[in-house]
């Protein structure tokens, strides 16, 4: 899982961008461009630190976490009001089909 997780940051990090799903009209789905990508940084919560910080050329602020369906619960609920989060789940994936789903696939993701 670690290996996996480390790749899927490195991928973002190279190429600074990610395919996403539209959100209820309210977000238009598709390619992701960031200017900046930080890996492995403090986030001023106390609640959460995402895997990676990604930056649009906007100045769009994103936190991506990666995810696995049997990863270790939280002790408290995250609040995610007001923050632009991503959740991609890694747990179909293996190292050949990576850098496909990351960059060609809106699946998993919320």
């Amino acid at each position: 899982m670690v290996s996996l997780y480390k790749l899927a940051e490195q991928l973002i990090q190279c190429k600074k961008q990610i395919r996403v799903p539209s959100y209820y009209g309210i977000f238009k789905g598709g390619d992701l461009v960031f200017s900046e990508v930080t890996l492995d940084s403090q986030y001023d919560r106390e609640d959460k630190q995402p895997d990676v910080i990604a930056i649009t050329p906007q100045g769009e602020r994103f936190l991506i976490e990666f995810t696995f369906d049997y990863k270790v619960q939280r002790k408290k609920d995250i609040d995610y009001k007001n923050l632009n989060c991503i959740e991609i789940n890694l747990s179909s994936q293996k190292f050949e089909t990576l850098d496909n789903f990351i960059f060609n696939s809106d699946k998993d993701r919320r």
